[in-house]
């Protein structure tokens, strides 16, 4: 087993703007951090091999209106509300689809298997709610995978090379 030190990598990205027509500034920090961790038990890949660390990925927005914080969370969730600031900052929209597909991907529910088909079941329209998703799981003989079962431990998913260059980029750091 490799031995590593807990290490962090974290790239902040202000984007400040006046976009409203009463002049209210208008401040998004986005923030994107690597983290190398240890996997919890089994220490297991999306593949179901052993996995003893993984770097991990982990974004995230917080949105200031003139000094206050009124938004917290995924960067998904400044897009419905700053149409404007999406429109002229088209990157945020980028890592909103990075951040939908890889954060946290130390802590995944599935095996490759599940997982691939769950985002099969939601690209239908269907939305994740964990109940439903095992009893689809289960409908489409998926549930159990090479003796894994959907949601009994946090798997983990090792990043595609390049993306922590493609986050950095996106964020103009």
């Amino acid at each position: 087993m490799v031995e590593y030190k807990k290490r962090y990598e974290i790239y902040y990205s202000p984007k400040t703007d006046s976009i409203f027509d009463k002049g209210t500034t208008v401040v998004v920090i986005v923030h994107a951090k690597f983290e190398i961790k240890e996997t919890t038990h089994p220490n297991l890949s999306i593949n179901l091999r052993t996995c003893y660390y993984v770097e991990e990925f982990i974004s995230g927005i917080s949105v200031y209106e003139n000094g206050k914080e009124v938004m917290f969370g995924r960067v998904a969730s400044l897009i419905p509300y700053y149409q404007d600031f999406i429109k002229k900052y088209p990157e945020l929209k980028e890592l909103a689809e990075i951040e939908s597909r890889w954060d946290l991907n130390g802590m995944r529910a599935g095996t490759k298997k599940q997982e691939d088909y769950i985002r099969y079941y939601e690209a239908r329209g269907n939305k994740y709610n964990y109940d439903l998703i095992v009893e689809e799981l289960k409908r489409v003989f998926l549930y159990e995978d090479r003796g894994y079962k959907y949601g009994e431990a946090w798997l983990c998913e090792k990043l595609p090379r390049g993306l922590k260059n493609k986050v950095k980029k996106l964020l103009r750091v």
